[in-house]
């Protein structure tokens, strides 16, 4: 998780404008060990000198989809296994615009995280600055306000 961390903030770092000025948020769904790997996810881009703020808690993948537009971040970071077996866990990777990674942005995030060198090399900062539980409320406010008006009979 933290050689694809330190990855995806060099691609940021090369492929956004003003990248270091930016945030990503992290954050990770309720499968079974994954908030004991969103901290180290979140030190390894905070590490590169990307800010990490994290979602509280363990909330579902969604969320952070519309977090990472809410709180203008350049990216987003999901802990989840996702659709894998309990106990695959994987990193998913959103974009600026709230949806996930596709060619090419993929194969050049792939490309940098390759590119990381040793593990023990790869610079450590803090967990990130916490998203307060109000971004839950946000995101239903905002769910609510996309349904369609209903009629009367």
């Amino acid at each position: 998780m933290r050689r694809a961390s330190a990855g995806l903030a060099a691609y940021l770092a090369g492929s956004v404008p003003h990248a270091l000025g930016t945030r990503v948020v992290v954050g990770c769904d309720a499968r079974h060990g994954l908030a004991a790997l969103c901290r180290p996810n979140g030190a390894g881009l905070l590490g590169s000198r990307v800010p990490g703020p994290r979602l509280p808690g363990q909330l579902p993948t969604p969320l952070l989809a519309f977090a990472v537009r809410h709180l203008t971040c350049a990216a987003g970071v999901m802990i989840t296994a996702s659709h894998n077996p309990p106990q695959d866990n994987g990193y998913k990777v959103y974009l600026g615009n709230g949806a996930q990674i596709v060619p090419p942005a993929d194969e050049a995030i792939s490309t940098a995280i390759g590119r990381v060198g040793p593990l023990d090399r790869v610079r450590l900062g803090g967990p990130g600055e916490p998203v307060g539980v109000d971004i839950v409320g946000d995101y239903l406010a905002a769910i609510i306000a996309a349904l369609p008006a209903q009629r009367e009979p």
